[in-house]
């Protein structure tokens, strides 16, 4: 926390609350000059977006081709990639064990086929009889080459016609909040005993500033429904500016400790990208207000009382997840709390997974 520019960042954060704006211009200026962490220099850039309203074009990173695995890898920080790909693939196997017909909805980054060819190997090792699987693929365009998810998802196909499956699967552009609620709306059962499971992936917290109505109208939607979803474990959704500023300055420094000095096997390439997703978070936590505030994480306990709220309940994932994560990255493991997994990188947690199924009996539409 007593990272050496920290206090000043304080200072600067606590002048533009009152309206000193003469003073957080001197205090930036000191920063900038004095600091060559770059954590501090992305939090003093933020606060100068907050003061004089300069947003990124994009709210995300866009890198220039994809090619399946390798960009997700590239693209999402290496710990949080690989602890999404081990803890939500088993666990939506383990939710779907028994069952013939399944949809599963997809809201993350970046799409990725091969995760869905591994589920399927490890569901047929289940079960050898026929089933029916629809993949609905939801989220942003990330990359400058148009038709990078159409050379990622159809592969999928082709993997499923060697297998004893009816498949389908589509993709559907969602680069806001607003787009995700709009196409959460859009998808139905193709049949009453089709099961449904939504995956999400850093993405759920981002419906946390829309209209309560749109909200209450999808979360209607999702009743029978099971979620898996993965977030991360912060509490960032405070009304209180500053001390949300502090929390957010104590996540961030552990990440990029870690993009310090652990050791990852990546190149240069791959940090250069995972920064930049993490200072275009900072920028979004500290900068904007209101509904243009999409970053708004939350722990696992702030989550289960919301989700409870909205009828959902928490259940135990089957598989237990637990000690040393990566062979070269001993600084992370994963420990199981209140029957979830979490990722820690030494005592600090940084991620959750967890599970939920919806009861009707239980909504609050009053939320």
């Amino acid at each position: 926390m007593a990272a050496p520019g920290f206090n000043k960042l304080l200072d600067c954060a606590k002048a533009i609350e009152v309206g000193d704006l003469h003073l957080a211009d001197s205090l930036i200026k000191d920063i900038l000059t004095d600091n060559d962490d770059k954590l501090v220099k992305y939090f003093a850039e933020a606060l100068v977006r907050r003061v004089y309203k300069l947003y990124p074009r994009n709210p995300r990173p866009l890198v220039p081709s994809c090619t399946d695995l390798r960009c997700n890898m590239d693209y999402q920080f290496f710990p949080f990639f690989w602890f999404s790909e081990l803890t939500t693939r088993n666990s939506i196997v383990d939710a779907l064990t028994g069952k013939k017909r399944f949809q599963v909805i997809d809201f993350s980054l970046m799409a990725n086929g091969r995760r869905w060819c591994l589920l399927l190997d490890d569901y047929l090792k289940q079960s050898s009889d026929a089933i029916s699987f629809h993949l609905t693929s939801i989220g942003p365009i990330l990359s400058k080459k148009g038709d990078y998810l159409n050379e990622i998802l159809e592969k999928l196909p082709k993997e499923a016609k060697k297998l004893p499956i009816e498949f389908e699967v589509k993709h559907m552009v969602a680069s806001s909040p607003a787009e995700m609620v709009e196409a959460a709306l859009k998808l139905e059962r193709s049949s009453e005993d089709e099961t449904i499971v939504v995956r999400w992936e850093f993405e759920l917290h981002k419906l946390l500033a829309q209209p309560g109505k749109k909200c209450r109208s999808w979360r209607t939607t999702n009743l029978r429904k099971i979620m898996i979803v993965v977030e991360q474990e912060a509490s960032l959704n405070g009304q209180d500016f500053l001390e949300c500023f502090t929390k957010s300055f104590r996540y961030h420094s552990i990440i990029f400790d870690s993009l310090g000095k652990d050791n990852f096997e990546h190149g240069n390439h791959s940090k250069v990208l995972w920064e930049m997703y993490f200072r275009r978070q900072i920028s979004n936590l500290v900068a904007l207000e209101g509904i243009d505030q999409i970053v708004r994480h939350e722990t696992f306990a702030e989550w289960r009382d919301r989700l409870c709220r909205s009828g959902f309940r928490h259940f135990r994932l089957q598989n237990q997840f637990k000690g040393t994560f990566f062979g070269h990255l001993p600084e992370y493991h994963i420990e199981e709390k209140n029957r979830h997994p979490v990722l820690y990188r030494h005592d600090d947690p940084l991620l959750f997974t967890s599970a939920w199924k919806s009861y009707p009996t239980q909504l609050n539409s009053g939320e």
